[in-house]
């Protein structure tokens, strides 16, 4: 079977496009990626996309102006859209120049497809591309994961992006590429040990196929196996799943618990995954520690990109930007006797003299305490954690207590109002607990009123 075959067989099975649909295809002008151009444009017309050409002049070689021209000409001569884009040298930094040119490439293929409204990128990443990727993950070290190294295919921008060379070796390219009379340009700097991968192109693998000339085969045919084996466990734990999480990705501590230890670090990985974001193992452990850990019913882990994992009593999820112990949206405010509210972030409070004034007094929204005039002007504050309430039993609790025991998340508790006498005394932390301050008949009778944000005006 022949390599365009073989591409007409991969584009039919795979259901990427449908005929004349609009598909970008990434052209360097390498051999690599003509041999993708040229075999696109030789489908059969049942499959045949409406080829977009996107190039990147990155600036970084002396003959990168000529390869632009070269392109230009080609997509000139076949009738084919070509969309060019230039890195700017004020934009190229002192160091990390490679990721920044893959991040502006990538940036610039988004930008093509959606004006063009096309749903796929195509890119002639092939076989040996992928035992690189998979020996550089390899030497890095990280999750298991990771060693399966490049996706055929995987979303990118409003669709995807495709590889359907991804099983071809490099050797396979540039042999149909001369059978064609193709011409192309080579970078020479893919020669040159300046980066890990090239690296591994120029010393470590030849040095490998010295001992073995079939280790390219051997570590694609382990890359497989090792997919085929991850996909299993992907189904075990997608059966596992709808009993662990929520439609929000909330897990349940209990239910994870219940796993057995290999299957809880499947879980894991799959969460993290569904986020794409991929931790050290030891990351994967102090995860695992910290949901078993009984005796610390709350906590969070740093990953990474600003990335946290948090527990919360019961419950287990990843969050992004996650600020503990925010300042609250509300300063001090003091009451007094009043048909007015006074507005909090999400809610009012109010005191008023105890008369049948229409207020239909509930449970949650209303305590009626007595109070003398030294108590006054009541005061509404967000609870730090020595505040302390009066218990039923004559003794007091600290909110740092109460907050535990009623499971409050460590990043809401300064947000919750308390309201105190004029000595500091607490009242009522709001919607969560009243004092238990004994009714003095001697003592005019109030009611503090609770409103929360959405049940009606403020104001009377």
């Amino acid at each position: 079977m022949t390599l365009l075959q073989r591409l007409t067989q991969t584009v039919l099975t795979a259901g990427w496009w449908s005929a004349g649909a609009p598909v970008i295809v990434a052209v360097s002008t390498g051999v690599d990626s003509m041999m993708l151009l040229t075999s696109l444009q030789q489908l059969p017309d049942t499959v045949r996309p409406r080829l977009i050409v996107a190039h990147v002049n990155h600036q970084l070689r002396a003959q990168s102006t000529e390869e632009q021209a070269f392109l230009a000409a080609y997509c000139h001569r076949h009738h084919l859209t070509l969309e060019t884009g230039v890195w700017s040298l004020a934009d190229h930094p002192k160091t990390g120049i490679e990721a920044a040119a893959r991040d502006f490439r990538y940036r610039f293929f988004d930008q093509v497809m959606r004006r063009h409204q096309a749903k796929v990128l195509v890119t002639a990443h092939h076989a040996d591309d992928q035992v690189e990727t998979i020996l550089m993950k390899l030497i890095r070290g990280g999750d298991l994961s990771q060693l399966c190294g490049i996706d055929r295919q995987r979303p990118f921008g409003d669709g995807q992006l495709v590889r359907p060379f991804l099983s071809e070796p490099k050797q396979t390219l540039l042999a149909a590429a001369k059978k064609a009379g193709l011409k192309w340009y080579e970078d020479a700097t893919n020669h040159e040990p300046t980066t890990v991968r090239n690296e591994l192109r120029t010393e470590l693998i030849p040095a490998l196929e010295k001992i073995n000339p079939q280790v390219k085969a051997h570590i694609l045919d382990y890359q497989k196996q090792l997919a085929e084996t991850m996909a299993v466990a992907q189904e075990a734990v997608a059966a596992d799943w709808p009993q662990i999480f929520n439609d929000q990705d909330q897990g349940r501590v209990a239910n994870w618990s219940m796993l057995s230890m290999t299957k809880q670090r499947a879980v894991l990985r799959e969460l993290l995954m569904r986020h794409q974001l991929v931790v050290k193992n030891d990351q994967l452990t102090e995860m695992g520690q910290l949901l078993r850990n009984r005796d610390r019913p709350q906590g969070q882990l740093s990953l990474t990109a600003g990335w946290q994992f948090v527990k919360r009593y019961n419950s287990f999820y990843l969050s992004k930007g996650l600020k503990l112990g925010k300042k609250t949206d509300f300063d001090q405010q003091n009451m007094v006797v009043s048909k007015q509210w006074t507005r909090l972030m999400n809610s009012a409070v109010r005191v008023v003299l105890k008369v049948d004034s229409g207020w239909k007094e509930s449970a949650r929204d209303t305590m009626t305490v007595s109070l003398a005039p030294s108590d006054f002007p009541l005061v509404v504050r967000a609870g730090v954690a020595d505040d302390q309430i009066t218990l039923k039993t004559g003794g007091h609790k600290t909110l740092r207590r109460l907050w535990i025991d009623r499971h409050l998340p460590v990043e809401t508790r300064s947000t919750i109002p308390v309201v105190t006498t004029a000595n500091g005394e607490v009242l009522w932390v709001l919607g969560v607990q009243r004092s238990a301050r004994p009714i003095e008949p001697s003592q005019s009778i109030f009611q503090i009123q609770f409103k929360q944000k959405g049940k009606g005006e403020a104001d009377e």
